[in-house]
């Protein structure tokens, strides 16, 4: 990752170094004195985001993360709880007009269930619904479809490995095989 930072800061390729901490002295040379936010989504842990972490204090870091990350030094947590059904029904339902929920009510808590209540499935889900003129709730609910459907533009959904075996996340495009026995879950990517 240090390595599309220091790219995105606009260090050559070639004048990238190869080991982990040579790229994150880099990384840190170049910000230095900057005010910058640095965003790191859905990081995997602790490892991940270190070498990221600015040497000083001009520089914000905003970290999003399923784990809770206690190791990182001088965090300010805020944890978030996934909302509830009915919220993420009326999120559904403000994306695509009331009406369109309200039509199909199982099928809508059936998308929002597959869509494991995450919010970026979700609208996903609700944006590929709206591009489509005659797409409907039942499309996306039906079981032999699942969330497969769930990619719009730089928008998609990952697959995940059950949960136990190393949890990583995998990109896939559409139509593209995930692993065997992977669970469909949405993520920022």
């Amino acid at each position: 990752m240090a390595a599309l930072f220091l790219g995105a800061l606009g260090v050559d390729e070639r004048s990238i170094p190869s080991g982990i901490s040579d790229r994150a002295s880099l990384y840190r040379s170049r910000i230095a004195g900057r005010k910058v936010l640095v965003v790191l989504d859905h990081a995997a842990d602790e490892r991940a985001v270190l070498p990221l972490l600015p040497g000083n204090s001009s520089a914000v870091v905003l970290v999003t993360s399923r784990s809770r990350l206690a190791g990182l030094p001088g965090a300010e947590r805020c944890f978030v709880e996934r909302p509830d059904l009915r919220d993420k029904l009326s999120m559904l339902a403000g994306m695509l007009g009331p009406d369109a929920a309200a039509s199909e009510p199982a099928a809508a808590d059936s998308v929002v269930t597959l869509c494991d209540h995450l919010p970026l499935a979700l609208r996903i889900a609700a944006t590929r619904l709206a591009a489509r003129p005659h797409g409907d709730l039942g499309r996306l609910a039906d079981e032999d479809r699942r969330l497969d459907e769930l990619a719009h533009g730089a928008l998609s959904v990952h697959r995940r490995r059950p949960r136990g075996s190393a949890a990583r996340c995998s990109h896939r495009r559409p139509g593209q095989p995930g692993p065997r026995g992977a669970r469909h879950t949405a993520s920022g990517g």
